[in-house]
């Protein structure tokens, strides 16, 4: 198995807990959060969907842009939206990565004024990823819906 397809099952493994979380949940648990000071649920969730979106339009531009982040505010109330973006986008992701087939390595994504190998900038998407999960199972932990990702 060739490093791009080796990092997409990668992806797709640690991507289980989340869509595990939206079928835990109705659109209601989105306005939830566990403190005053955090965002809600649905708000965590349009944001990581938001990060993907810039990072994978990264691999089809050569460069990051955080200005194009979505910010669809009314994704965040509406849980079937929610998870058709994800699957859109893990979808796009996976036909992206067959860009890079066999050049990985000679491959450079744009990060402000300096060029980052290719697979150092997936790392950093799936760095987001689970930085986000653990917050997410915080929140579902917080709230009392379901086990997001732990195993009791």
């Amino acid at each position: 198995m060739d490093l791009l397809s080796s990092f997409f099952k990668h992806w797709k493994e640690r991507r289980v807990p989340l869509y595990q979380l939206l079928e835990a949940i109705n659109s209601e648990h989105l306005s939830y959060s566990p403190a005053p000071r955090f965002s809600s649920l649905g708000k965590q969730l349009r944001h990581l969907a938001d990060v993907q979106e810039v990072y994978q339009l990264a691999l089809v531009e050569g460069a990051v842009d955080f200005k194009r982040k979505r910010k669809d505010i009314t994704e965040e109330s509406d849980k079937e939206r929610l998870k058709a973006r994800f699957i859109e986008l893990d979808d796009a992701l996976q036909e992206w990565l067959q860009i890079f087939q066999g050049d990985a390595l000679s491959y450079t994504i744009r990060w402000g004024d300096s060029d980052i190998p290719l697979l150092d900038h997936l790392a950093g998407l799936l760095e987001h990823e689970a930085w986000h999960q653990g917050a997410l199972a915080v929140y579902q932990a917080c709230g009392g819906f379901g086990s997001y990702g732990i195993n009791t």
